[in-house]
């Protein structure tokens, strides 16, 4: 019996507390401290960049449509367009990144926080791309989850549908369209899971102390 006590206070022992430092933006670093016995600084890496104030809780930077572009020149317009379709293709990339599945169980209501959220990130940025390709209307007035424009921010759609000219509506749908139907989108999906998040902190045993990068 002697033996098998020693045993678990040698188990509890060789814990060993590991601190790494993990930029979570270019204004904010994040000093994590863990047991590297019961995780490993790889995992720990990734886990925290799902943290409120992770590159994954940042506004995707938009598609650069709204600079006015006269039709005339219609070889910038296309690259413009071009781009765009590329970006978005590497929005789609990072939401993939968000599976449940690539996660512990504990930062699953996390994952699934951000990944709505950037989910209909993509959808806004994809709807203004089909009116400026299309110049149709409708693409302004789809749903997304709830998240109704029509209802939200009809008075933007008239003054869209009024405007006139083609350089005007783009102004309104990069700008007013965007601010109203992204104001609607926070009011649906909520503030970040805090509780959840420190829960699963609790769970692993990690401490973080986020530092910032500017100086005084």
């Amino acid at each position: 019996m002697r033996c098998a006590v020693c045993s678990v206070l040698l188990v509890v022992a060789v814990g060993q507390e590991t601190t790494i430092r993990i930029p979570l933006s270019s204004e904010e670093i994040d000093e994590v401290t863990f047991d590297a016995t019961r995780v490993s600084g790889t995992d720990v890496r990734r886990w925290i960049l799902l943290s409120e104030y992770g590159p994954y809780s940042e506004a995707d930077v938009g598609i650069e449509l709204c600079a006015w572009v006269p039709p005339s020149e219609s070889a910038r317009i296309k690259k413009k367009i071009r781009l765009a379709h590329a970006t978005l293709g590497e929005l789609r990339a990072r939401i993939r990144d968000l599976d449940e599945a690539h996660y512990p169980a504990e930062l699953a209501e996390v994952a699934s926080y951000l990944k709505r959220q950037r989910s209909f990130w993509l959808w806004l940025e994809s709807q203004k791309l089909a009116f400026v390709e299309t110049g149709d209307l409708g693409a302004l007035q789809t749903a997304f989850d709830e998240i109704d424009p029509q209802n939200s921010c009809s008075a933007i759609l008239e003054r869209i549908r009024n405007a006139k000219d083609q350089k005007e509506s783009w102004h309104l749908a990069c700008h007013d369209w965007h601010n109203c139907v992204l104001k609607a989108g926070y009011k649906r999906f909520g503030p970040y899971p805090t509780n959840a998040w420190q829960s699963f902190l609790a769970a692993y045993d990690i401490r973080e102390h986020i530092t910032s990068t500017e100086v005084d």
